[in-house]
């Protein structure tokens, strides 16, 4: 079997993510080891669970445990906080927490990219934009067409 090449694990993400009607905006994410993708979620339809969240218990649930040269991926930068009424921790934790080493990320959280950096860099975790401008623009957009809190 083929590795999967960055272009088409965001085909998986974009996919998973078409799935989704969350009304913060849809999102996938996926782990993928040795460029097999093991698992993939996408944010839920109420707006609250993230896509990072249900990935992470997925494979939790699946006994797949994390390894360093898994790598996360996701259509949009992880989050650094929560609203108030959420009782889910921030995805930045969560990742933390699982122990996942690399993230890749389609469109950027700029309200938050800087903290994401500080405590991913704390934390020894690489934390990357893939470089594909169409990949960043098609998270963008998939991520807009359901966001309805702008």
């Amino acid at each position: 079997m083929a590795l999967m090449t960055e272009m088409s694990i965001f085909e998986v993400l974009f996919n998973e993510a078409r799935k989704s009607h969350d009304i913060r905006g849809a999102v996938a994410a996926c782990v993928v080891d040795h460029g097999e993708v093991l698992a993939c979620a996408a944010s839920a339809d109420d707006g609250v669970r993230h896509a990072e969240d249900l990935l992470l218990e997925k494979i939790k649930k699946q006994g797949v445990s994390i390894t360093p040269t898994m790598t996360l991926y996701t259509t949009k930068e992880p989050n650094t906080k929560r609203t108030f009424t959420d009782q889910h921790q921030d995805c930045t934790t969560l990742i933390i927490k699982a122990g996942i080493k690399s993230v890749v990320f389609g469109a950027s959280n700029s309200e938050q990219h800087e903290e994401v950096v500080r405590r991913f860099g704390q934390a020894g975790i690489t934390l990357m934009q893939v470089a594909d401008q169409h990949l960043i623009e098609e998270s963008e957009r998939i991520f807009n067409a359901t966001n309805t809190e702008t």
